[in-house]
């Protein structure tokens, strides 16, 4: 579920600090507790979509991933 749905099923049933209080959880929650896609998987998609030599094409790649998001958020 995310954080929109969240707030939305809950305006109905609780206050707005309660709200927010519980919608900040559980979005931080989600982000600080996803896994990230592992290096070998990321490189295979970099190769496959952007091709073999997709190193040459940037300066630098940070492997580090910045933060999360569900197939939902991202489509």
């Amino acid at each position: 579920m995310s954080a929109e749905q969240l707030h939305k099923q809950l305006e109905t049933h609780i206050g707005p600090e309660w709200r927010s209080l519980v919608t900040h959880t559980a979005t931080h929650t989600a982000t600080h507790t996803a896994t990230q896609m592992p290096t070998e998987q990321l490189h295979k998609q970099l190769e496959t979509h952007i091709g073999p030599e997709w190193r040459s094409l940037v300066t630098n790649f940070d492997e580090t991933p910045l933060a999360a998001a569900s197939v939902g958020q991202v489509l």
